[in-house]
């Protein structure tokens, strides 16, 4: 049996890509997935959009070829999967598209059946709206095609796609405050303080300055505040105090890995004869801090909310993170794609991102 479009896009590859065309990255991914059929809405050049004068930049080892997608699309363009074949078209038509999906909210609603699923729909629709949102379609009872219902302690909803991200984003905040549901729906006091948190995003850094104002003028050009460690108060505490006060107040976190040290393998270098062959065997290296605290925010926050960005050679610096794979590195490289890629992570994440203003 063959497999489905769907099913082909969770393939992982390999990726190194050094500024080719945008038509040439997906012939190349195709050549790398037989049977996976990339197809260019014909609509495209209507609306402006020339993928042969696009050029792309990506290096990621084991990722999703879906993950490479979303990266490579940017922020205006997106994918439906219509087996048998996966059509690229503009994030907005995308956006428009109504898809039905399934959710698990047993653990959502108590002995009350019937009225705690009536209160659970509420809250989705209180929160999530095209009054709010444009990307999210109107609801039934507004008079739009948005739909949702239970049965069997499923939620079922028909949604846009990003008014899917918006419920799957809702359920997972209130399943996070589960513990404070006493008899009625998970408070909206904790959500609304959960999304507060949205807009802010906590900036790891080694030595390399120039990365991080970079990386801080690119968030504060979407109204997001920055919180980086060294600029926080300490009031007496070390620094793993502060990262503990100071890093829950952040929903997402960057990780700029940058060649601020030099090291090599104890036992390679044992087995070296000379001074010359030991130096010969360092490679740059991130500062360790940077590595522990990649560590704790994907404890923290998981690593869907985690983006690792570098700076110099791949291999010797991502290399060394062995235990962190199928994860795409973001290269910040010279002509600012990296702003890109990284507003795209950001829009996943559930932040609004205009890419104009980077």
């Amino acid at each position: 049996m063959q497999p489905t479009q769907a099913e082909l896009l969770k393939t992982l590859i390999d990726l190194n890509i050094e500024y080719m065309s945008f038509n040439n990255v997906i012939s190349y991914i195709q050549e790398k997935v037989p049977g996976l059929n990339l197809v260019e809405d014909p609509d495209l050049q209507s609306v402006g959009v020339d993928l042969s004068m696009r050029v792309v930049s990506l290096n990621a080892k084991s990722v999703p070829v879906e993950r490479a997608l979303d990266i490579i699309l940017g922020l205006d363009l997106a994918y439906i999967i219509e087996d048998p074949y996966v059509l690229i078209t503009t994030r907005q038509k995308a956006c428009q598209r109504l898809v039905t999906r399934t959710y698990s909210a047993s653990r959502l609603v108590g002995a009350d059946y019937q009225g705690q699923w009536q209160e659970l729909v509420d809250v989705i629709k209180r929160n999530i709206n095209n009054m709010s949102d444009p990307d999210v379609a109107a609801w039934t009872d507004e008079g739009g095609p948005g739909a949702v219902d239970f049965f069997a302690g499923k939620l079922i909803v028909t949604q846009t796609l990003k008014g899917q991200e918006s419920v799957v984003n809702l359920l997972g905040q209130l399943l996070a405050v589960e513990g404070n549901m006493d008899t009625h729906h998970p408070g909206l006091k904790e959500i609304h303080e959960s999304a507060d948190q949205g807009e802010k995003v906590f900036i790891v850094h080694g030595h390399d300055d120039l990365a991080k104002e970079a990386v801080r003028s690119a968030l504060l050009a979407q109204g997001i505040h920055p919180i980086i460690l060294a600029e926080q108060a300490s009031k007496g505490k070390g620094a793993i105090e502060k990262l503990e006060e100071y890093g829950p107040s952040a929903c997402f976190a960057v990780v700029l890995i940058t060649p601020d040290d030099v090291g090599a393998s104890r036992k390679a270098s044992d087995k070296a004869k000379t001074n010359d062959e030991k130096v010969g065997l360092l490679q740059s290296r991130a500062r360790q801090n940077v590595i522990f605290e990649l560590g704790f925010f994907i404890g923290k926050l998981g690593r869907h909310a985690v983006c690792p960005m570098y700076k110099g050679d791949r291999d010797e610096l991502v290399g060394e993170v062995s235990d962190y794979h199928g994860v795409v590195f973001i290269r910040m490289d010279d002509a600012g794609a990296w702003k890109t890629m990284l507003g795209k992570e950001l829009e996943g994440a559930g932040f609004r991102i205009d890419l104009a203003k980077f």
